[in-house]
């Protein structure tokens, strides 16, 4: 998956023109559909997603990767996700028994993330962290929900590790050899 600088994407030889970021709440509401989406049982392994932007470059390696009951519709039970790969040769391991989308998007589960080196984001950052470096490491049980009523609420118990961090704006700056 490929994104250039006019917006567009290439989805290996099929390349889709870009929408005006300016126009997406409206193109929104017009393409609003009472249709719903069911995906009860999707299983990936041994794959390779290549996605690059402007801002970033990023592969991910699914080694086993399992969605259960994920639905748009209403009043429906809460899906799972697991997966075991790595993104940019970082490991990453995830397992989710909570995964809904809607009345609101839940998240919840164990997350184990290794190493994943902070300037694969840098570039997505740079307008509130111009200086980001460093590399994260979690491991822990998360859940995170995002409502039009409550917002955005994370909730995280675990390890959080950040060897040889360097970030910093115009109001702070930190770095050390690790946190």
């Amino acid at each position: 998956l490929e994104q250039y600088e006019d917006g567009s994407w290439r989805f290996g030889s099929f390349t889709m023109k870009g929408q005006d970021p300016g126009n997406a709440e409206e193109l929104g509401k017009e393409m609003a559909s009472t249709w719903h989406f069911l995906a009860d049982h999707v299983i990936l392994s041994d794959s390779r997603v290549h996605l690059k932007t402007p801002e970033m470059d990023m592969t991910l390696v699914i080694d086993e990767a399992e969605l259960t009951r994920l639905s748009t519709r209403r009043d429906q039970p809460a899906g799972s996700f697991t997966f075991k790969g790595q993104l940019n040769d970082g490991p990453i391991a995830l397992q989710l028994d909570t995964v809904q989308l809607v009345p609101q998007l839940r998240i919840g589960g164990n997350v184990s993330v290794a190493g994943f080196q902070l300037k694969e984001i840098a570039k997505l950052l740079r307008d509130v962290l111009p200086t980001l470096a460093g590399a994260v490491s979690l491991d822990g049980k998360l859940f995170f929900s995002q409502g039009a009523e409550a917002g955005i609420e994370t909730d995280y118990e675990g390890t959080f590790g950040l060897s040889g961090p360097d970030l910093g704006n115009s109001d702070f700056t930190a770095k050390a050899e690790s946190f």
